[in-house]
């Protein structure tokens, strides 16, 4: 029934002997530490239902198997918001996305201020690569994000090219995104499985 984030988690406050589940996509996911994360954060308990995958989670979601889930946004589940059988309550951006200009994002909530995550994709390269190589890769991927066709096709399937970086600023948003999961994980004192 909730409409909204504030609204699950009063949801989850309601019931602490029955938890709500939600879905992820596996232990460790981004979606299963996101999800850990809120509930340190609103002091709440949910129950973790761990798939192997987004298609048989957001199946098991429409049909109702799980109560929520927090998942990258796609056709599929919009095809489903459409037919009732699902609704998209928030995102996890800073600020809304062009795709779902309608749908508040989280810290536009009372429950959780300053919580905002995205989804992000990068190219690497090892180590050893001549710096050559990678300045070349480097211009002809930005290049290739800024092609309107490009950006079309990235939209087609829920996806935006972020603006461009430096490596140097790639570098560094790689090292913070990567301790801030970390610190999430030793939180909860996440095993290898």
């Amino acid at each position: 029934p909730a409409n909204n984030v504030d609204e699950l988690i009063a949801l989850a406050r309601k019931s602490p002997d029955q938890p709500l589940s939600y879905g992820s996509v596996g232990i460790g996911s981004l979606y299963h530490l996101l999800l850990e994360k809120v509930q340190q954060q609103a002091n709440i308990k949910l129950m973790h239902a761990p798939y192997k995958g987004n298609a048989p989670l957001l199946q098991d979601l429409g049909g109702g198997q799980v109560d929520f889930a927090v998942l990258v946004y796609s056709a599929a589940m919009g095809a489903l918001a459409d037919q009732g059988r699902l609704k998209v309550i928030g995102q996890l951006g800073a600020q809304r996305s062009e795709l779902l200009k309608n749908v508040p994002t989280v810290s536009e909530g009372k429950e959780l201020k300053d919580f905002a995550y995205k989804t992000w994709s990068g190219f690497m390269v090892p180590k050893n690569t001549p710096e050559d190589v990678v300045l070349r890769l480097h211009k002809a991927i930005g290049a290739t994000l800024q092609d309107p066709g490009v950006r079309t096709q990235l939209a087609a399937q829920t996806q935006v090219a972020s603006a461009p970086m430096t490596l140097a600023e790639a570098a560094k948003f790689y090292e913070s995104e990567t301790a801030r999961y970390r610190a999430i994980a030793k939180s909860i004192n996440l095993q290898p499985q």
